[in-house]
């Protein structure tokens, strides 16, 4: 399947080696002003939210309009107090969700977002996982299951070393993972995708049918937020996972653009 086009606005940049002789992946998001792509990639987050068959069943008793109902029902509200934080967390979630399912190539389920009672507060359990066979229909050792703690400082604010606090809460991914797979496997069977539920299945017994597990770490800041200095001074003597892998995103004012993807997402059909 074709990648879709926003992926080319990930641009990789020089890795950066913390001191500990830890690599950090670098991506740099080169937003184009290009209305085909931008749309394509506003139908890709509202797709993670829910389907156009699934609005229009949702919105059915309250008689409103798509777009009215993704802005004031569905989507995170950037008036609210908890609001902009969470518009913030999803949309960086669900952007490396589509850099580890289509540059990473992990198949990656869209169901987190889907069933969330309060827009405005993140879902809990692990941020994000992506799943990947050695042979499509055996079931083998090589598998790869990556579990990625995302964290995410998108205002205008000062540099922060946030892939440490991703680090840091990447280690809880341990004890949290048994419930993640339920909740995705539950929910995918849910909205009839048993191609996909399979897939998790397949990764819910390590004893009885082992896999490669990889952690990961993803901090996404705005370019101000940003700062290589500090990335390397990150640590993960702490972590579980002595090879967990590290990603840095960064990008230019990126809070003010994800509340127009937002809004562009409530328009696209």
């Amino acid at each position: 399947m074709e990648n879709p086009k926003f992926i080319d606005f990930f641009v990789q940049e020089e890795n950066i080696v913390t001191a500990q002789d830890k690599e950090i992946t670098v991506l740099h998001v080169n937003i184009a002003d290009d209305e085909e792509i931008l749309n394509q990639w506003a139908e890709y987050l509202r797709d993670n939210y829910c389907s156009l068959a699934d609005l229009d069943m949702q919105r059915d008793g309250f008689g409103i309009s798509r777009k009215d109902f993704l802005l004031n029902m569905k989507f995170p509200d950037p008036t609210d107090r908890l609001g902009p934080s969470t518009m913030s967390g999803d949309f960086s979630e669900i952007l490396i969700a589509s850099y580890i399912e289509y540059v990473l190539n992990y198949v990656v389920p869209k169901v987190r977002y889907k069933q969330k009672f309060n827009r405005n507060t993140s879902t809990q359990g692990s941020d994000l996982i992506g799943y990947k066979l050695n042979t499509v229909g055996q079931t083998n050792k090589k598998d790869e299951m990556i579990v990625i703690e995302v964290k995410a400082r998108n205002s205008e604010s000062a540099p922060d070393n946030v892939l440490q606090n991703a680090v840091n809460h990447s280690a809880k991914d341990l004890t949290r993972i048994g419930e993640s797979l339920n909740a995705s496997y539950q929910m995918l069977n849910y909205y009839g995708n048993s191609d996909q539920a399979n897939l998790v299945k397949r990764f819910q017994n390590s004893v009885d049918r082992p896999y490669k597990r990889i952690f990961a770490a993803a901090a996404v800041c705005s370019d101000k937020a940003f700062s290589r200095d500090l990335l390397k001074t990150v640590d993960i003597s702490t972590h579980p996972d002595k090879d967990v892998q590290l990603i840095a995103v960064h990008s230019p004012k990126f809070l003010e653009f994800i509340k127009q993807m937002y809004v562009r997402a409530a328009n696209v059909n």
